[in-house]
């Protein structure tokens, strides 16, 4: 990220007497990491604790070990959005309590600059007054004078009055992503679906072989779009069978294996397993439009034979594709989230 981008600390407190001299609200502030984050963290966990996954109560932990770490606190304070905890974006105070928050996290996609809204969060005494409103009004002022090329945002589908405001302040939906998990603690017995499915004649499952790259290029394409790639693990280039990209994924240590599900020798898709350090091991599913169900199905299968004794699995897929037959070979609809982009 560049420096013209990513400036240091004095830029928020620039930005803070900004909000002084033209608002005369009390209430809404910058985010000051070295005071806030334990309140932050506390906010959070209340707001979003019956969704919220392994690695995001992993972060939790960290944020509230990190602001007992003065001298810690002190340099992260000083780096500004270049931080790995949320100093920037903008808190609801009262009282000396924090009862709002909104976090902004700066991406580098493709050289544009943009934003990430996140944890937005009010607390339940305190909402319905215009708040999460508000500081979103303050996100979207920051960015622009940042120069932002976009500024995006997700919500959960069900939180249709989150939508709404959205909507109402100019974001527009972009996509609907629903994110699968598969974990050996979770018995998932056989339904009808899956029991028809497997008695079908199904592909073989083989090793992917450099000529179907074409093919898993563009249907990746089509599942994983580059325009919503960037909050994304996926990465393409490190899919690459040339020889250049195998001696890279040698250096750096990425093992990824590719799983192809054929008929006849027609290629029907291509599953991708990424291990990570996070709670689950991730999936990159690209099958053939014509017979998604029943390669999503056996590919999905065939993954969970292999590496159930392993570790979780999770699948990022768009929102109503393929979702009896991914339920069928043994995962759970985890969230689905609406992607939300203004220019």
């Amino acid at each position: 990220m560049g420096v013209s981008f990513l400036e240091d600390f004095n830029s928020m407190v620039a930005l803070q007497q900004s909000l002084t001299a033209t608002s005369t609200n009390k209430h809404l502030r910058p985010i000051d990491a070295r005071r806030d984050l334990n309140q932050i963290a506390d906010l959070i966990e209340m707001c979003f604790s019956s969704t919220i996954d392994p690695d995001g109560e992993s972060y939790i932990r960290q944020m509230r070990k990190a602001a007992k770490n003065t001298p810690y606190m002190q340099w992260i304070g000083s780096l500004g959005e270049q931080a790995p905890f949320p100093t920037s974006g903008f808190v609801w105070e009262d009282e000396g309590r924090i009862i709002g928050n909104l976090t902004l996290i700066p991406v580098l996609h493709h050289t544009h600059p943009l934003y990430l809204i996140a944890n937005v969060a009010v607390h339940p005494d305190y909402r319905r007054r215009g708040i999460a409103r508000q500081l979103t009004q303050a996100a979207l002022t920051h960015a622009r004078q940042r120069k932002a090329h976009a500024i995006w945002l997700h919500v959960r589908e069900e939180n249709l009055g989150a939508y709404q405001l959205y909507r109402s302040l100019g974001f527009v939906e972009r996509a609907r992503r629903t994110t699968w998990y598969y974990s050996k603690d979770i018995i998932k017995p056989a339904d009808e679906l899956s029991n028809r499915l497997r008695s079908f004649t199904r592909p073989a499952v083989t090793w992917r072989e450099h000529r179907d790259w074409s093919a898993q290029q563009k249907w990746l394409e089509n599942t994983y779009p580059s325009e919503l790639r960037w909050h994304l693990t996926l990465r393409t280039n490190l899919m690459n069978p040339g020889f250049f990209a195998s001696l890279y994924r040698f250096f750096i240590d990425a093992r990824i294996q590719h799983w192809c599900a054929r008929f006849r020798d027609q290629l029907w898709g291509i599953i991708t397993w990424q291990p990570t350090t996070n709670y689950a091991d991730h999936l990159w599913l690209a099958v053939h439009p014509d017979n998604e169900e029943i390669a999503a199905f056996t590919l999905l299968s065939h993954i969970v034979e292999r590496y159930k004794y392993r570790r979780p699995l999770s699948l990022d897929y768009p929102a109503g594709r393929a979702s009896n037959a991914i339920q069928s070979a043994g995962f759970q609809l985890h969230q689905t989230l609406v992607w939300m982009k203004i220019e």
